[in-house]
């Protein structure tokens, strides 16, 4: 009845790049960035911003995944 059609979420982060309050938000932090003088501290800054962006992206993939493998499952019982 379902067919098994995996998108692979890793490649395309389109979902989060897409979105409109996301982009507001990151253009904000970043001109706020843009304001602190001290480049190493910007530098730091930005990169530990980039990191937990990573491991939140990851967090909800891992999330996307669970569901659709639940809500595949559930459909194959019925």
């Amino acid at each position: 009845m379902f067919k098994k059609k995996k998108i692979s979420l890793t490649k395309d982060r389109m979902w989060k790049e897409k979105n409109k309050l996301y982009l507001s938000e990151i253009q904000n932090l970043m001109d706020k960035l843009d304001n602190i003088t001290d480049e190493r501290l910007k530098q730091k800054i930005l990169g530990q911003m980039l990191r937990c962006d990573n491991i939140l992206t990851e967090l909800a993939e891992e999330k996307f995944d669970e569901y659709y493998k639940l809500g595949y499952k559930k459909g194959k019982q019925e």
